[in-house]
């Protein structure tokens, strides 16, 4: 299985556009989650951005850990609607889905969120 360094990449305005996830293992690809599909998409444009920052130099790469990644990855919202080519361009790639990414699919439960045991209703007959 191979290893994965996440990131939060952000515009100048530092607005979170993607969670990307770089393979440290053999290609070093980046994937970017996609909400809309549920999986993780091989991203030219970010490994392009990540390897040759002059690409684009309003983006930053945020180094961050497992957990942030995993709560930003489902923090993400959808694309607009007038994003479908690039929603096709995307499902073209190459993708992986959350566990091969090292993450899980489902959305952490914040402990501080649930009510006390005592708050919680009682169901009965």
């Amino acid at each position: 299985m191979s290893s994965f360094s996440f990131y939060l990449v952000r515009s100048k305005n530092q607005v979170v556009q993607w969670v990307a996830a770089q393979e440290n293992f053999d290609e070093y690809r980046i994937f970017g989650w996609l909400t809309d599909t549920g999986r993780w998409h091989r991203t030219v444009f970010l490994e392009n951005t990540y390897f040759a920052p002059s690409f684009d130099d309003d983006i930053v790469f945020e180094p961050v850990d497992q957990s942030t990644a995993q709560e930003a990855m489902h923090a993400q919202p959808a694309m607009a609607d007038h994003m479908d080519w690039l929603i096709a361009e995307l499902q073209a790639e190459p993708t992986k889905t959350s566990e091969e990414i090292g993450l899980s699919p489902r959305r952490p439960i914040n402990p501080a969120s649930e009510p006390p045991d005592e708050a919680r209703p009682i169901s009965g007959g």
